[in-house]
């Protein structure tokens, strides 16, 4: 339920500092994911990104107003719509070929990268939430 707090907490999602916080986690708590050797395990972790993005975006956006906050609104744009919609049926699509494909040791690494995404995906929530 959006809530007037709610369009202050996307605020904070964007700030510059929350931002950068995020990427040097990113790279310090999950430099595996530099490891990332199939374009199975790529597309893991595409999937849970954009389409967590998708979701959030399409949550957002009747509550964003694009007058009072354009880079919030830029971003909540960008990330919803029929458009980005398709672009991320598209990279399910192309992760589900994939899977086809895989032998049991390329799915459990698939498996693996897209449930940490998922973890990271959660933990940038939750901090941006908590502010």
């Amino acid at each position: 339920v959006a809530t007037k707090g709610t369009l202050g907490y996307v605020r904070i999602i964007f700030t510059p500092i929350i931002l950068i916080w995020f990427k040097l986690q990113l790279i310090s708590s999950s430099i595996d994911f530099l490891r990332l050797e199939m374009i199975s395990e790529i597309l893991s972790v595409l999937v849970v990104a954009e389409w967590s993005y998708q979701t959030w975006g399409e949550k957002v956006l009747p509550i964003t107003n694009r007058e009072v906050d354009f880079t919030t609104w830029e971003w909540v744009d960008l990330h919803s719509g029929t458009y980005f919609s398709e672009v991320v049926s598209y990279l399910r699509g192309l992760l589900d070929k994939e899977g086809t494909l895989l032998d049991d040791e390329g799915k459990e690494k698939c498996k693996n990268a897209f449930n940490r995404a998922i973890q990271l995906e959660e933990d940038f929530f939750d901090m941006a939430y908590a502010n």
